[in-house]
């Protein structure tokens, strides 16, 4: 029987920071089972554990319906696997998939479970915000990825922070070589296609940029490009995951422009600002987000006016090769320095934790 179990709602190659708790694990010698759900119904590996994939399609345009039916089935096989086996302790990856358990958790596995917080989910919900209450009260261990996320979580409760953060491997970075031009790059799960399809109208044809779609779902421009005879956009749908960090490194502006007014958007951190600190890249962001926030105090973000993207888009190439230009090198690697040494710092404090409390 595993002493450990930890639990994925998204596939496993969209939860990298899986690996910290992995690692963690490893280090020691407690064997750990990883329930996931595979939504792209794709065959995962993973450094360490055992397997076992919760196998139900589930794509962006999924009917509501169907994603119901899915999040009922999916709480039933974790539900089960918890009364199953006596976990010494449990991780949640995501909220959802902890609330989906509160009271089991809270009867069986009181102060035995981690709640790892990554996005806001539904806490305007009052019913919702008094389960979250219950569950995160009761909880072992509390981790957020930003410090912003107390704004809208139950107060008077302890919150750890991490960061979507891993050192990079220099020696696997391969140099392209490239022309004159600014390149912009997407990359990731390809999603908010209003926001890219505004840029692409934007920039198309203009000869100072190249703007890169780089991940799973690029292909549903491909159309777009073709009957615009669009010329310096590119798009890449397939990368194996080690392959990230040198998309990230041959780019210039890493694009970050997911929307803004909403919870979610407002206060996430991307694992784009991490990349961008760590190769000392600017970030396209949205004012008002925290993103933006961080970026501006680091001096590495090209902050994008909300007005400017809502009522004057034909006016963004201009705007960001502007910013652009005026980036001052040394202010920026400075910048990503101190942001680093700050992120690092925090990272200690929660693996240290993590290895308590495991």
């Amino acid at each position: 029987m595993s002493d450990v179990l930890i639990v994925s709602m998204n596939n496993i190659y969209l939860t990298p920071y899986i690996s910290n708790y992995l690692n963690i694990c490893q280090n020691k010698r407690l064997e750990v089972d990883i329930i996931y759900w595979n939504r792209h119904s794709i065959k995962e590996k993973s450094c360490y554990g055992n397997m076992k994939p919760f196998d139900y399609t589930m794509e962006e345009k999924t009917s509501k319906i169907i994603k119901l039916l899915g999040y009922y089935k999916f709480s039933r096989f974790v539900n089960k696997e918890l009364k199953k086996n006596k976990y010494k302790k449990v991780i949640f990856l995501q909220t959802i998939g902890a609330i989906l358990q509160t009271f089991l958790l809270r009867s069986l596995y009181n102060h035995q479970y981690l709640v790892d917080i990554r996005d806001y989910t539904y806490e305007r919900n009052v019913l919702f915000f008094e389960i979250e209450k219950v569950l995160l009260s009761n909880s072992g261990l509390n981790v957020i990825s930003s410090n912003a996320y107390k704004s809208f979580l139950p107060n008077k409760i302890d919150y750890t922070v991490t960061h979507n953060f891993n050192d990079v491997d220099f020696s696997r970075i391969i140099t392209q070589n490239r022309n004159n031009t600014i390149r912009i790059s997407y990359i990731g799960l390809v999603r908010f296609d209003e926001t890219i399809i505004n840029l692409i109208d934007s920039l198309k044809n203009d000869e100072r940029f190249e703007f890169y779609i780089i991940g799973k779902g690029a292909e549903r421009f491909k159309s777009y490009v073709e009957r615009f005879s669009i010329n310096n956009v590119f798009l890449i749908s397939q990368f194996q995951p080690e392959d990230s960090a040198n998309f990230f490194y041959n780019t210039d502006i890493i694009f970050n422009l997911y929307g803004y007014g909403t919870p979610l958007l407002d206060y996430a951190l991307s694992n784009k600002l991490y990349y961008g600190a760590i190769f000392s890249k600017p970030v396209l962001v949205f004012e008002g987000t925290s993103m933006s926030e961080l970026t501006y105090q680091y001096s590495f973000g090209i902050q994008v006016p909300q007005k400017l993207f809502e009522l004057d888009v034909n006016k963004l190439a201009d705007f960001i090769y502007e910013k652009y230009e005026q980036i001052n090198t040394e202010f920026l690697k400075r910048g990503t320095s101190e942001f680093l040494k700050r992120v690092r710092v925090d990272n200690t404090i929660y693996n240290e934790k993590v290895s308590e409390f495991i």
